[in-house]
């Protein structure tokens, strides 16, 4: 089954259910559409939030722009096999479609629309007045500061393979 497929499962009897996904690169912008529709349509379309689904894109992002950019696979190792190939237009959709998502990976994150959990009260005193102002100022979602670092590192990897097209 391909990505973005509307599907279920049906039982006669109560049945636990187990899968997972797989992210292809010659299905990439398939999966980006699909990506975007369960953002937007949240649980109409899917009973979870897939959390590890935006980890793997920003290795993912990692995996390209070390291929592509900076050349770092040779065309005889299995890990160039994956690359995408972008020997036709439809690959460089493909690639364009996956840097657009990594440009706006944080704004397919439910936890940018939630409240900032993270601070407690122990860890106020730690931080600086001026952190602190910023915080209340500026800082009202809930994503934590290693993911938003993730974030930004695929994100700049994302600028980099749009420029090196």
């Amino acid at each position: 089954m391909g990505p973005d497929c509307p599907h279920w499962v049906y039982t006669p009897f109560h049945t636990i259910c187990s899968g997972g996904h797989y992210t292809a690169s010659a299905t990439i912008q398939d999966t980006m559409i699909g990506l975007i529709h369960t953002f937007m349509l949240d649980s109409f379309i899917s009973n979870t939030n897939h959390t590890p689904t935006r980890i793997l894109l920003c290795r993912l992002a990692s995996f390209y722009y070390q291929g592509l950019v900076k050349k770092k696979y040779n065309k005889h190792e299995i890990a160039h096999a994956h690359l995408l190939d972008l020997e036709n237009f439809s690959s460089v959709i493909d690639l364009m479609s996956f840097c657009n998502l990594i440009i706006f990976i944080n704004v397919l994150d439910f936890k940018t629309y939630m409240y900032n959990k993270y601070i407690a009260a122990n860890n106020v005193k730690e931080l600086t007045q001026e952190r602190l102002a910023a915080i209340e100022a500026f800082d009202f979602n809930a994503v934590v500061p290693k993911d938003r670092m993730r974030y930004q590192h695929a994100r700049g990897q994302a600028y980099a393979l749009i420029d090196w097209l």
